[in-house]
């Protein structure tokens, strides 16, 4: 019995690192956004740098009109990386980040909140901003 629980344990660290690794190799490659899938790997991905979050939803009129705009920052500017969370998906994450009007945009520098948006935002605007915090 003890060798599988060590086994176990075993394959539960090796998965976490393999997330963390994975979550740090899509930020170093990245001139697009990261759409969250794994609510693990949210701390690894903003722990380092400047990282912009976009939480949104699917049902989301300001939200898709957003997308594009951040999809091009992402390409313009890869030294910041942006996230997308889907708040219908990873509703304890938007919890816990107190977002509770979409879309939201929460600059991070190192892990830290620095800003955040509430509604829409131009393009001209994420730029003013990030410019400020970073």
């Amino acid at each position: 019995m003890k060798t599988i629980k060590c086994s176990a344990l075993l394959i539960a660290f090796c998965s976490v690192l393999t997330l963390q690794f994975d979550a740090k190799q899509a930020i170093e490659n990245s001139e697009q956004p990261i759409y969250l899938n794994e609510d693990d790997v949210f701390n690894t991905l903003i722990a380092d740098g400047h990282v912009i979050v976009d939480f949104y939803s699917d049902r989301c009129g300001p939200c898709k009109r957003l997308e594009p705009i951040i999809d091009d920052l992402a390409k313009t500017f890869p030294k910041i990386t942006f996230i997308k969370v889907n708040i219908n998906k990873f509703r304890v994450l938007a919890q816990r980040y107190g977002v509770k009007t979409v879309p939201t945009l929460i600059f991070f520098k190192n892990g830290k909140e620095v800003h955040r948006t509430v509604g829409f935002q131009s393009k001209r605007e994420i730029i003013e901003i990030a410019k400020i915090v970073y």
